[in-house]
């Protein structure tokens, strides 16, 4: 439902499966889905999917959540990290 808070998503997924995976869930959800750019906030209704191969970082700002897109060195032998 659009009043749900903002939600992340960290799958491991080749970097050329999110974005059309974000569009499909964003064609068939009830909120707006969408791949993750740096510096997105995170807001009520809204579903982001970290890029593939990508760390994503949720960073606050005043009241206000945002994510931080990073590639990085892999976690635990991981990118993204979970």
């Amino acid at each position: 439902p659009p009043r749900l808070p903002g939600t992340v998503i960290v799958q491991h997924m080749p970097p050329v499966f999110t974005k059309s995976f974000a569009e499909r869930l964003n064609e068939v959800c009830r909120v707006n889905v969408k791949e993750a750019e740096d510096g997105d906030w995170i807001q009520p209704g809204q579903v982001l999917i970290a890029p593939g191969n990508y760390h994503m970082l949720v960073q606050k700002k005043g009241a206000k959540y945002y994510t931080k897109i990073k590639q990085g060195p892999p976690v635990h032998h991981h990118r993204p990290s979970v």
